[in-house]
């Protein structure tokens, strides 16, 4: 009788490993869909406009909303049936009001010495000292056409300009204190 357990102990710690290893987590277990690491799910592309170039569910902080599918075995609560949830992806996007950047570059190289760029952009009161100085003596508007073309200047409102998807992007890098700049030791 003391060699029979042997086999039945082993027996025993197989089917429980067989049970254990395959069991989704209980539904109180599972944590949000928003707290998955990178490796965990995959992102679709996000759906372009024709018209605008731009991302369709671009909102004014910049981020956008695209369908993420969980990898095979991770398991979240806000899942639906086909194993996918929405993401926001902050900077996703680059939130624009319309105004378009070869419109303002135009009217700075054209009409700048009158202040019809700054008017264009929203800047009533550098547009209207513009136009009473022809330009502040056309020092203000070769300033313009340098600022408008290099980005620097953009809508008072704060948006970006309406550029084509593929057009001149500039993006401006900006240092902060999370900034990592690589320092070698």
């Amino acid at each position: 009788m003391k060699g029979n357990f042997a086999p039945l102990l082993i027996v025993q710690v197989l089917l429980c490993g067989l049970c254990v290893g395959d069991n989704p987590p209980m539904e109180d277990d599972r944590k949000s869909c928003s707290d998955l690491l990178i490796g965990q799910y995959l992102c679709a592309p996000p759906v372009i406009s024709n018209e605008t170039e731009l991302p369709v569910s671009c909102e004014p902080d910049n981020s956008i909303e695209v369908v993420c599918k969980a990898a095979d075995g991770v398991f979240c609560s806000d899942l639906d049936g086909n194993q996918s949830f929405t993401k926001r992806v902050p900077d996703g996007c680059r939130y624009s009001s319309g105004k378009d950047y070869q419109t303002a570059l135009l009217l700075s190289i054209f009409l700048g010495w009158l202040g019809v760029d700054r008017f264009y952009l929203g800047y009533w009161a550098i547009g209207v000292f513009k136009m009473c100085t022809f330009g502040f003596f056309f020092v203000f508007h070769l300033i313009d056409v340098i600022l408008i073309a290099m980005q620097v200047l953009g809508p008072a409102d704060g948006t970006a300009y309406s550029l084509t998807y593929y057009g001149p992007h500039i993006v401006p890098l900006r240092f902060s204190n999370f900034t990592d700049i690589g320092r070698e030791l």
